[in-house]
């Protein structure tokens, strides 16, 4: 739900992502470094993530071809969040939220700097 708004709203940019790459029907995006965060609207369990230069731009030109439609965020192939996007984002770091527990998310963290996961946005079903 808060990554929803913080989509929706522009305040934050929420997503983690991999190594720049485009399919027709996923972008994988590159991750620099994850850590922990707090939720500041829920005080629930979140990521910063701070993304490659080549998966800013990826994932800005992404927002913007795809404002108004619903994506699926994924974490290791598995659907975390599923927002409509409502505004372009581009920015370099970014907050995933509604990982689960905070422990969930330390193993989130660890994975992604250890370059274990994937993480990668696409367009939802209709």
């Amino acid at each position: 739900m808060a990554l929803l708004r913080t989509l929706g709203l522009g305040i934050v940019a929420a997503a983690l992502f991999g190594a720049a790459g485009v399919s027709a029907e996923e972008l994988v995006l590159g991750v620099v470094r994850a850590e922990v965060a707090e939720d500041g609207y829920s005080g629930g369990p979140a990521l910063n993530v701070w993304l490659t230069p080549e998966a800013r731009a990826a994932f800005a030109a992404f927002t913007l071809d795809h404002v108004g439609q619903k994506t699926d965020l994924l974490v290791n192939g598995d659907v975390l969040s599923s927002p409509v996007i409502q505004t372009p984002i581009d920015t370099e770091m970014l907050l995933l939220s509604g990982v689960g527990s905070f422990a969930q998310a330390e193993e989130m963290a660890a994975s992604l700097n250890r370059k274990k996961a994937t993480i990668s946005v696409r367009l939802s079903a209709p």
